[in-house]
């Protein structure tokens, strides 16, 4: 398992027995926590709440920026998920699961913490021993593996490597992927690091090299240049989005060639 996905799992557990105050109320200074931090105030159902205020510990602790919506909307994880290919009708243990009341409606979520024939353990907020939606508390509990649920991976956004999972506060992508030159038409943009066999460069480095306006859309976590999406998943790492330089090359146009010898990727204008 990715160290990550491990440490995020690690906080969700730390937080059972969590209860609201009052109950019923979905407020108590644990909940407020929670849904603080989507940005909203006490009284809110919380589960996905819970999802991300796990996933945000751990962001802090290694100041890095995760691939995953901050929300406390299922319905925005579902369609997340669909739009990044994470999403799964069988669980692996980290998973974060949904529970579908139809295609386009989840109700419920939190994380699958094992998996054992048929069924999954979860650590879920917002629940209780029978999986309600609107329990009382942080619970874990164990679900059957039914078509009611549905599985986002999100650890398939994560930088590669089953024990690095992000680099240490203070280290660099440098220290963590093997690395690359990367050329435009023979001037060096950067050296890029080469992760599971793809090479990606910072998306800032490229917008400058190539003279586009760039931006973040953290809502839909997308590279946006000259106000278009890049239809690429970025590797967030130190703070940047990478994009695979391929993917950045088709979206601008370029054509791109690798010398595996000398590890120096080339971009060039396609001769008109």
């Amino acid at each position: 398992m990715n160290t990550i996905v491990r440490e995020v799992l690690d906080v969700a557990i730390s937080q059972d027995g969590v209860t609201e105050m009052p109950r019923g109320s979905n407020r108590g200074p644990k909940v407020e926590a929670y849904l603080r931090s989507t940005g909203l105030g006490p009284g809110y159902p919380w589960c996905a709440a819970f999802v991300n205020w796990c996933i945000e510990q751990v962001e802090k602790k290694h100041s890095i920026n995760i691939a995953f919506p901050k929300t406390a909307s299922c319905d925005v994880i579902l369609d997340f998920a669909r739009r990044h290919d994470i999403l799964y009708s069988e669980p692996v243990e980290g998973d974060v699961f949904l529970v579908l009341a139809s295609a386009n409606d989840a109700t419920h979520t939190g994380f699958v913490d094992d998996v054992v024939n048929s069924r999954f353990g979860t650590i879920e907020g917002n629940s209780n021993s029978t999986g309600s939606r609107e329990g009382l508390g942080v619970v874990r509990i164990r679900r059957p593996i039914t078509t009611r649920y549905r599985f986002v991976r999100w650890s398939q956004l994560l930088p590669d490597g089953s024990t690095i999972g992000s680099p240490a506060p203070g280290a660099s992508a440098a220290s963590v992927f093997p690395q690359w030159h990367l050329f435009l038409n023979g001037t060096k943009i950067a050296d890029v690091p080469v992760s599971n066999g793809v090479s990606r460069v910072k998306a800032s480095d490229w917008a400058n090299a190539l003279g586009f306006t760039l931006e973040w859309d953290g809502d839909n976590r997308v590279v946006v240049l000259d106000n278009v999406p890049v239809p690429s998943t970025p590797l967030l790492l130190d703070g940047e989005a990478y994009l695979s330089i391929r993917a950045l090359a088709q979206f601008s146009e370029l054509n791109v060639t690798a010398d595996t010898s000398s590890k120096k990727i080339t971009v060039t204008k396609p001769r008109p």
